[in-house]
């Protein structure tokens, strides 16, 4: 099976004393320029060149259970598997840790976002709770006032004489029903009750109890 070169390497010779086929190959060169993916086909070649690889990884899981494969190798066993050049790592170490500030920023917005939301229900609860405390304060006062008031009436009631006699509703209390007012008898002067203020006074009962005789 192929192995892969880093993009770094341009060639690689491997001598027959150390399982090579001796000779140098080199990175192919398409239209005056290397290609990105060096494939080697060279079954001698490929068998040393695995071995470094696997002596050359190491293994590890995170703390989520994800295995990892580190190859700090100049070759890959697959084309998805070839070790980055030193210029590479930095670079997606710089991206990855750009993608971690957005990621962080936007997760801190987000968080901004849902407490704004957050105190902004709270504030309405409690505004909510007050206005409910409120009513139940006023009515609370109402019911008292209502409690004194209904006291009062029994309080005068239970003073009140109880022989006290309440004129008709239709009748003014002070006003007589009937008023009387007294003249002077035109005849021997004397008394006389008279009916209505105007016109001249009757005479009085003596002395129309005298012309009947």
């Amino acid at each position: 099976m192929p192995v892969y070169a880093r993009a770094d390497v341009m060639s690689v010779s491997i001598p027959r004393d150390s399982g090579g086929c001796g000779q140098t190959h080199t990175r192919p060169v398409v239209q005056g320029a290397a290609v990105s993916v060096w494939e080697l086909n060279c079954p001698q070649c490929e068998q040393p060149i695995r071995k470094d690889i696997e002596s050359s990884t190491v293994a590890w899981t995170d703390k989520t259970g994800k295995k990892h494969l580190i190859n700090t190798s100049t070759w890959g066993d697959t084309k998805f598997r070839i070790p980055q050049t030193p210029d590479e790592a930095s670079l997606t170490a710089d991206i990855e840790h750009e993608a971690q500030k957005q990621m962080a920023a936007t997760m801190q917005g987000l968080a901004a976002q849902v407490m704004a939301q957050h105190q902004t229900s709270r504030v309405a609860e409690v505004q909510q709770s007050v206005k409910a405390d409120e009513a139940s304060r006023a009515q609370q006062q109402i019911t008292a006032l209502q409690a004194q008031i209904e006291q009062l009436k029994q309080l005068v009631a239970s003073a009140m004489p109880a022989d006290v006699v309440h004129p008709p509703a239709d009748v003014k209390v002070g006003v007589p029903i009937s008023p009387e007012i007294v003249g002077v008898c035109p005849v021997c002067k004397g008394p006389s009750v008279r009916k209505h203020r105007k016109g001249p006074t009757p005479k009085c009962e003596t002395c129309r109890e005298g012309n009947k005789v």
